[in-house]
């Protein structure tokens, strides 16, 4: 009997995973056990191809634990978390995989083979839901305008390219969203004065003031990240040929001169480079002052559909530190700042920390991540597909994983003004109190390592002071000027 009773409490706790996976959520006991039966528990690592783009075999996944990226030709297009799943295209309709999936983290995915596929979509409400999701994600991939991904059968969301300073909930749980969706409106319903003042509260946004950034910038504040400058060698740096004489010092903060152009700017003004001029010029702190970004973009969590539209100008404030240290605190709104640290000297630009802090319902959270060692960005012998790897930790044990790969130089659009940039691409992935990823893409100034336009788009699980939230974000911001505002 007391073996019986262990089996019974075994199953059971089998049938609660299961039901936790928002694609079996619904099913009986019954057709859980018959599930259970038809997985096959596969641990995945960093890097793991678990499906090629072109193969032609037969699986279906769910991811368990983890994240995955999915990329095709050789671009990313999407991201699969926890309860979300892949594959099933191929298993109903043939034909060879349209992209690839690898992990980005540790994790577990449950695999199903072929005929274990078939079993599944005898189970009326499984084939109803697979088939569903397997023709929405064929339209999308037909029609190229959304990825091929979509959470656990929600309609497809276009993700654009993504963020390196992650607005970060806080402290992750392994149950789902639909857990999430119902604890919050139990909560909710506790007293109708807490719910209406939460629904009114939603999506309370506050434009930060080119103002009150200049008041910001004569002011004593400080950054979450202001570290000291790192002792850099000119490793990176390429040396001026002889007889040629080194570029002129920055402009001081004092001076109030507007940032350097880069060369083919000065180019435009009728300026000829020297040889030496792109080598003795990477890097350098830029000018302090309050930059003004173009600004498109929209943030929003799971719960009660709870977002920020972004306005159509935000304001970066640079401080200049210690040596090649500076650092921009960017008011997206006044709900949203993200904060960077930066040391650009020597022919090289290094990233510093990146933190972020986001409000929702007058509670504010986030994360500020360290790089101990410096992460090196960009260094003046780069070629295009320069790539490197680094970690960035928080006090807490949180982990920031960002590979950044040089794309190569590209033209921006400054206030109407032509300026050559560094683009640089980041593949990033966050475990600890947030899981999820990101992807970014940063156009930089050459000479300062100052952001020129910068393309994110964010998506994490975690729990913030009210709850398991899951958060996302789309941005795009682009320098309007090259020289700062100081009063």
């Amino acid at each position: 009997m007391q073996v019986l009773g262990i089996e019974r409490r075994q199953r059971q706790a089998v049938r609660e995973q299961l039901r936790d996976q928002p694609l079996f959520c619904e099913c009986s006991d019954a057709e859980l056990d018959v599930i259970d039966g038809l997985l096959t528990e596969v641990p995945t690592q960093p890097d793991d191809v678990v499906l090629a783009e072109g193969a032609t075999d037969r699986q279906f996944m769910i991811v368990v634990d983890g994240w995955l990226q999915v990329s095709r030709a050789g671009g990313q297009v999407g991201l699969l978390g926890p309860g979300e799943f892949v594959g099933e295209v191929a298993m109903l309709h043939g034909g060879p995989r349209s992209a690839t999936v690898k992990a980005l983290t540790p994790g577990t995915v449950w695999v199903v083979g072929q005929a274990e596929f078939a079993r599944l979509t005898r189970i009326p409400a499984l084939a109803a839901r697979l088939r569903a999701v397997a023709e929405e994600r064929r339209q999308a991939n037909r029609a190229a305008t959304a990825p091929l991904v979509t959470a656990g059968g929600r309609p497809p969301r276009r993700r654009q390219p993504v963020a390196v300073a992650l607005p970060q909930p806080i402290r992750r749980r392994r149950r789902w969203l639909r857990r999430t969706v119902v604890t919050s409106v139990a909560v909710l319903a506790v007293t109708a004065t807490v719910g209406a003042w939460m629904v009114a509260n939603r999506n309370k946004t506050t434009q930060a003031t080119l103002q009150d950034a200049l008041a910001e910038l004569q002011s004593d504040g400080s950054s979450p990240l202001d570290l000291a400058a790192p002792a850099v060698a000119p490793t990176d740096a390429a040396p001026a040929p002889a007889g040629v004489a080194a570029a002129p010092a920055p402009p001081s903060e004092a001076s109030g001169a507007p940032m350097p152009a880069s060369p083919a700017h000065r180019a435009e003004a009728g300026v000829a480079p020297t040889p030496a001029a792109t080598a003795a010029a990477r890097f350098a702190p830029p000018t302090p002052g309050v930059y003004t970004y173009a600004t498109s973009g929209r943030e929003e969590i799971s719960i009660l559909g709870t977002h920020h539209e972004y306005p159509e100008e935000t304001y970066s404030i640079v401080r200049r530190g210690d040596g090649c240290a500076w650092t921009a605190e960017h008011r997206v709104i006044a709900e949203h700042v993200d904060h960077f640290a930066r040391c650009s000297a020597d022919g090289q630009f290094l990233n510093l920390g990146d933190a972020s802090d986001v409000e929702f319902f007058s509670q504010r959270d986030g994360i500020s991540y360290v790089c101990d060692p410096p992460a090196l960005v960009v260094g003046a012998s780069d070629t295009p597909g320069t790539s490197r790897t680094s970690t960035c930790t928080s006090d807490a044990g949180d982990k920031s994983r960002m590979t950044s790969t040089y794309v190569g130089r590209e033209a921006v659009n400054v206030g109407g003004t032509t300026v050559e940039a560094d683009h640089v691409s980041f593949d990033i992935v966050v475990e600890g109190r947030a899981d999820g990823g990101a992807h970014a893409d940063f156009w930089l100034h050459p000479e300062t390592g100052l952001t020129l336009r910068l393309v994110r788009d964010v998506d994490t699980l975690g729990e913030a002071a009210f709850g398991d939230v899951r958060y996302t974000e789309h941005a795009e911001f682009t320098l309007t000027s090259l020289t700062p505002r100081s009063a």
